[in-house]
């Protein structure tokens, strides 16, 4: 591969309200005292959580960080609110890059929680306390 730095994420064909299922989350068996994976996102339990970040180095960094939890990767903030989710799905902890308060994926962000909160959703909002996400978090950038 060349010393070319690739440009903007690329999606081939329509995403919008879809998400790539980075991550299912762990269970512990009590019965077998094994960890599993979690169930498939259609057979979600009532009340469950998921996690949805924009992109997929940040949905891995969570799935590292917290392997209890279920991670999407939206493919873009704008996206994010538009994410197909099961009924089952009460919960979104929605994980923001540190984008500037005035820019238009910060207009975006406000636009999926508002989203998630008008389909009856409980929201958080997760942001890196270092750098610009949670891949440079995870990296122990600055």
């Amino acid at each position: 591969m060349s010393g070319k730095r690739w440009g903007a994420t690329k999606a081939f064909g329509p995403y919008r309200g879809g998400a790539i299922r980075l991550w299912r989350g762990e269970r512990f068996d009590a019965a077998t005292g094994e960890v599993k994976p979690g169930p498939a996102l259609a057979r979600a339990s009532a009340g469950s959580e998921v996690v949805i970040t924009e992109g997929i180095e940040d949905g891995l960094s969570v799935a590292l960080a917290a392997p209890e939890r279920r991670v999407l990767a939206a493919i873009s903030v704008g996206n994010m609110g538009q994410v197909a989710l099961p009924p089952a799905i009460t919960s979104v902890l929605l994980c923001a890059d540190n984008d500037a308060a005035d820019s238009a994926s910060a207009a975006a962000l406000d636009k999926a929680i508002s989203q998630h909160l008008a389909a009856g959703r409980d929201v958080r909002l997760v942001r890196s306390p270092v750098g610009k996400d949670l891949n440079d978090a995870i990296r122990g950038a600055a």
